[in-house]
């Protein structure tokens, strides 16, 4: 099942075929280079109480288009960053014209969570702090984020950070792992998902290296921390130019959260 059959920007210029049954002048809205009139025929789809499929598609289409924009730690996605393909405009319109797509497209996914290009769509856009809002929602639909964060995490996927798909891929075996949550993975997918934690821990990539450690502390065990713990005591990296030794640090922090955890597994028990 933990498969990714096309690329994200596949599904970019797959999904623009949905905008040719929406009506001309929307259509003519959503392909604007001004994001001004792109939100105007956004909230001309939206409002509708009953779309049709291509309409709902349409919106998907747009959420596409929306280069990466950030995503809050607020109750509610968030806008753009420079990032974004709006014309780095800092009016609050589009801030919340963004926050607006992302919820609509995420009431799609819940809807039709079968479709295909819902998920691309959101995970181009989301924020992969594990705080984020959007995480807890991604875990929730683990069969079907899990190949993209397995394919971000070997670099199979422009776009998507490696380091941040780790973190991903931890929140959700944790959540796999939970006896009073719903389990969407068998076993031997949760194990792949530890595997590919596991298997970046000494990437060369100072970024994906440190969240591979930070995942570590979300799914590791009483057998993790020697390796920490030695990690933390004498890792030989120092980043000069903001005098630390990075992989340490993480390693402190992961260490930590798995004493808290544990302590708390056995304080739990009767």
């Amino acid at each position: 099942m933990l498969k990714v059959s096309s690329l994200l920007l596949a599904f970019f210029y797959l999904s623009f075929a949905a905008y040719a049954q929406v009506r001309q002048d929307v259509s003519a809205g959503l392909h604007s280079s001004d994001w001004r009139e792109r939100a105007v025929a956004y909230r001309g789809l939206a409002d509708k109480e009953n779309r049709a499929p291509d309409e709902s598609s349409a919106l998907v289409a747009l959420l596409l288009r929306e280069k990466a924009p950030a995503v809050s730690a607020a109750a509610a996605p968030s806008g753009p960053d420079d990032s974004s393909d709006n014309d780095h405009d800092p009016d609050p319109n589009l801030a919340e014209y963004m926050d607006s797509l992302v919820r609509t497209v995420m009431e799609i996914a819940d809807q039709e969570p079968g479709r295909s290009d819902v998920w691309p769509a959101l995970l181009s856009v989301a924020s992969y702090d594990g705080s984020s809002v959007m995480m807890p929602w991604f875990v929730k639909h683990s069969d079907k984020v899990a190949p993209y964060f397995l394919a971000a995490a070997n670099g199979s996927i422009p776009g998507l950070p490696r380091g941040g798909a780790l973190i991903g891929l931890a929140k959700i075996a944790s959540n796999e792992r939970d006896p009073l949550t719903a389990h969407l993975l068998s076993q031997s997918e949760v194990e792949r998902l530890d595997k590919t934690i596991r298997e970046n821990l000494n990437s060369a990539d100072v970024v994906v290296r440190m969240q591979a450690i930070s995942a570590l502390g979300i799914i590791g065990n009483v057998d993790d921390l020697e390796q920490l713990d030695r990690v933390a005591a004498d890792d030989a990296y120092y980043d000069a130019e903001h005098d630390l030794y990075p992989y340490r640090l993480s390693a402190r922090v992961a260490a930590k959260n798995i004493r808290k955890r544990l302590d708390a597994q056995k304080n739990a028990k009767p």
